[in-house]
């Protein structure tokens, strides 16, 4: 069975939930294309191989417009006209679409379309809400199942598509394994990675890492003055971007994994993976206390004003056994179970 997977990012990105359900759908037998972001200017279509059964395809197109529904869904007609003649798309092939922008692609017959809602889609900054609205309003209405990482996101969805959803909330990769006890001698190693930008409190963490006890390891990408002073800290060691393995290295060596969300609208739907990784790999976390993030039972504390953070090292206990935390081969197998996808109807 062929199916169609677009994505909201690279393959060659950080490994995220889009990337494991991807890998994962090719090892049970889907031929999977994916789709990555379209890129512009141009006019052209690219395809290679990220192993057996697995290909990337890479569109070019004129331009993008996300911003403007009207212009942009016209952008992925064109797209879907180049699938259709490059790959002789049929309604035996699946859809799964992870980046609502491309919502447009289900205006086709498919065997089936799911939708994998992971986030709460407008939010984003330079995002305009009303595009992504429409957006959504195509794929709720189109999809044949909604997937949600977060209770939230089922809420807020038509009355009329609420027997399609289905809660599958994220989870860590297959090959973390667990590291519990303390990792470091003297101050302890707190870390924090992923993509440092408009949604993460560079000063809660500038605040952490002024304390006496600690050394901040911050890893990924970051943008804007706060994260600039942030990463100027003589307490503060930056990785900058690291591959999955020296990230889950990095892990090993630390004591308490952060989860740095500001107290925003957008992290109010938000399943943190880096919250499964941390757990999976014995690390403690903490959390800036945020409505979002109460309800996740694997944040073992929520640090607030200075002295919060004070009682936090002087209490600081080492993981003894690793919490069992789901794997991304147990949320697709839900997937598969509740969706019938392997089934032959």
């Amino acid at each position: 069975m062929r199916l169609f997977f677009a994505a909201p990012a690279d393959f060659s990105a950080l490994s995220q939930r889009h990337h494991a359900f991807a890998r994962l759908l090719a090892e049970r037998g889907f031929s999977v294309f994916y789709l990555e972001p379209l890129r512009s200017p141009g006019f052209g279509c690219r395809i290679s191989s990220a192993g057996n059964r697995l290909r990337l395809v890479s569109l070019q197109m004129p331009f993008r417009a996300a911003n403007n529904a009207f212009f942009h869904n016209a952008i992925v007609r064109l797209s879907l006209a180049v699938l259709k003649l490059k790959f002789k798309t049929n309604d035996s092939d699946v859809l799964w679409v992870a980046e609502p922008s491309m919502a447009a692609l289900a205006n086709c017959s498919w065997s089936k379309i799911i939708y994998d809602r992971c986030d709460l889609h407008g939010f984003f900054p330079g995002q305009r809400l009303l595009a992504w609205q429409k957006y959504e309003s195509l794929l709720f209405s189109r999809a044949n199942h909604i997937l949600a990482s977060h209770q939230r996101l089922l809420q807020n969805i038509p009355s009329d598509s609420e027997a399609k959803g289905i809660l599958v909330g994220n989870a860590c990769a297959d090959e973390i394994r667990s590291f519990a006890g303390r990792r470091s001698e003297g101050r302890l190693r707190l870390v924090s990675s992923g993509a440092h930008f408009e949604w993460i409190d560079c000063d809660w963490l500038a605040m952490l890492a002024q304390h006496p006890g600690i050394e901040l390891h911050v890893a990924g990408s970051g943008r804007g003055r706060a994260f600039e002073r942030l990463i100027a800290l003589d307490s503060v060691k930056f990785h900058g971007k690291l591959n999955q393995t020296e990230l889950f290295e990095l892990y090993r060596h630390s004591d308490v994994g952060l989860v740095p969300f500001a107290d925003i609208e957008l992290i109010s739907a938000v399943d943190p993976i880096k919250v499964y990784e941390f757990a999976a790999a014995g690390l403690r976390i903490w959390a800036k206390p945020v409505a979002g993030l109460r309800g996740n039972v694997f944040i073992d504390r929520f640090v607030g004003a200075y002295s919060d953070l004070e009682e936090a090292v002087a209490g600081f206990q080492p993981v003894l056994q690793a919490k069992p935390v789901p794997r991304w081969s147990e949320r697709l197998q839900t997937v598969l179970d509740k969706t019938g996808l392997l089934r032959s109807d």
